[in-house]
């Protein structure tokens, strides 16, 4: 089967998504409950190579690359492409961040009220809302055994839309297009490996996390531009998965995933029998999961007052999570897209 065989929406993508957004609550668990991840599932897997998080981040990225080329390709123009991403992106993460800091940030401060809201930490906790990350809220969670970041997942968010402006770039370049596209793959190479040399003599580490999405995103745009000549075979995927495996002892997870879990993704998008689209659904309220679910997780361990199972924290935390991805889709995201789609027709 060829990429370009596959019409309609993916259910499995949108049902994968949601388990990659539960995932990353499970993942987060370990650190925020037992203030280490050291026990948590992939990083003992892959010897602290990659955390399940980190695994299931990497779905979005690498899905979001081959779905905002195509966007980007479909629209022609920069001005609606990037209203398309600006309403994806901003509307829920602006609710859950004011929230944040004039809800939750006074129902567990360690300060007064009168303190916390004189704390200008407060009203600079909104620049989350337009991707100027700031981490903490005065005296909240601030005993919790990890540390007291009240939303640790919104680091992704603004290397998502870098993502975007550099597809918009790719676009304004023409390298969306299969004959300067092979161009771009010698300047991202070449790229990444300048990074991590400039990196390496200025003693900074730790660089892994934020380019390996960037490439799987990359990977994705791939797929797209290329999508006439990617052939979905059975034997294929296996190859792809038994690369993967081998990269644990091998020690090259990170390179792994970069080159082969794009192949593996998108094999069980669009290559196997799709979910219903009842089940298919769930995937439209990961982005709010995403956001919602760290605060919930500390509010939890705050609760408990001490070190906590993981597997009670994740229980508790994933139905109250689902419920705040729901609300957030119900209320802000579904509303807006209709509205983009009013508009864009």
């Amino acid at each position: 089967m060829r990429l370009t065989e596959f019409k309609g929406k993916s259910n499995n993508l949108q049902l994968l998504k949601f388990l990659a957004a539960v995932f990353v609550v499970a993942s987060h668990s370990f650190a925020l409950a037992a203030g280490s991840s050291e026990n948590e599932w992939f990083m003992k897997l892959t010897d602290g190579a990659m955390s399940l998080g980190g695994a299931a981040v990497s779905v979005f990225f690498c899905a979001g690359g081959y779905f905002i080329a195509k966007s980007m390709n479909r629209v022609q123009n920069g001005v609606t492409y990037f209203k398309i991403r600006i309403l994806r992106i901003f509307p829920c993460l602006m609710v859950v961040v004011f929230l944040s800091a004039f809800l939750l940030g006074p129902l567990v401060t360690e300060y007064s009220l009168s303190e916390y809201f004189k704390d200008t930490q407060v009203y600079r906790y909104l620049l989350n809302g337009v991707l100027l990350l700031q981490h903490n809220l005065p005296g909240a969670f601030q005993d919790n055994p990890y540390l007291p970041t009240v939303n640790g997942v919104l680091w992704t968010l603004p290397i998502e839309f870098l993502c975007y402006i550099a597809c918009f770039v790719m676009w304004k370049l023409k390298f969306l297009e299969q004959k300067k596209c092979v161009f771009s793959i010698p300047l991202v190479i070449f790229g990444t490996l300048g990074i991590y040399f400039v990196a390496g003599k200025a003693g900074v580490s730790g660089l892994t996390p934020t380019i390996r999405p960037m490439l799987l995103f990359y990977m994705g745009i791939l797929f797209f531009v290329y999508r006439d000549k990617v052939i979905f075979k059975k034997s294929v995927f296996w190859w792809h998965m038994s690369a993967l495996v081998l990269s644990v002892p091998l020690q090259l997870v990170n390179a792994a995933m970069v080159l082969c879990f794009p192949y593996i993704l998108f094999y069980l998008c669009f290559a196997v029998k799709q979910v219903s689209e009842k089940v298919g659904n769930a995937g439209n309220i990961s982005y709010g999961i995403y956001l919602c679910a760290y605060p919930i997780q500390q509010v939890i361990v705050w609760m408990h007052g001490d070190t906590m199972s993981p597997y009670w924290n994740m229980g508790m935390a994933i139905p109250f999570a689902v419920a705040g991805g729901y609300l957030l889709y119900r209320y802000i995201e579904k509303p807006l897209m209709n509205f983009k789609g009013r508009r864009l027709a």
